[in-house]
């Protein structure tokens, strides 16, 4: 009673500016999205732009998996040129793929012969397992320069046998029935 009797009002948990801040403004009505759209149209007509349209998604290009069915049919041949000496090496390997932008066309493929996967403009190539690697010298070719060159291979590979002067082309066969698989541009070792 006392504090009443001194003129103290009970004041609000809300001090001055707070308490005006909760009142709506004039400008801080709702306004409905169909007028929104109608301003903009008249705002792109005024400027002489069309209004904003909807976008769509890119259409995703697809990727496409080349792999020998069966086990060990990947062949891989190299050979190796120098002063007149031609050396052949065959190695197989037990798995291989190609990943290619264009679906292949393999109407006239014969598995008994086989494709060169450089027939093909590819993405990525993968060969998988140890080959057996299967040499071919020519008669009386000295045994220490053979065992010199294998180990080179074995060491350096084809870097090797360039810096010791020898030209290199390599090709890779896949032989048999394909498999082909449509892959997931963004991840093209798995299958969509």
């Amino acid at each position: 009673m006392a504090a009443k009797a001194k003129g103290i009002k009970k004041r609000s948990p809300l001090r001055g500016n707070q308490q005006r801040n909760l009142r709506p403004k004039r400008w801080q009505r709702t306004i409905k999205k169909s007028s929104i759209k109608k301003n903009k149209k008249k705002l792109a007509k005024k400027v002489g732009k069309k209004p904003a349209t909807k976008r769509t998604k890119p259409e995703k290009k697809s990727m496409w998996k080349l792999s020998p069915q069966s086990r060990n049919s990947v062949r891989e041949l190299w050979v190796f040129q120098k002063e007149g000496v031609t050396i052949g090496l065959n190695q197989i390997y037990g798995r291989s793929f190609v990943i290619v932008d264009q679906k292949p066309d393999l109407a006239n493929y014969d598995p008994d012969k086989g494709i060169s996967i450089h027939k093909f403009e590819f993405i990525d190539h993968e060969e998988a397992g140890d080959p057996d690697p299967d040499w071919r010298f020519p008669d009386g070719f000295p045994l220490e320069e053979r065992t010199r060159i294998v180990k080179l291979w074995d060491d350096e590979y084809d870097d090797g046998m360039r810096k010791a002067g020898w030209t290199c082309e390599c090709d890779t066969f896949f032989t048999g029935p394909l498999l082909i698989e449509e892959v997931d541009v963004d991840f093209p070792h798995s299958p969509v």
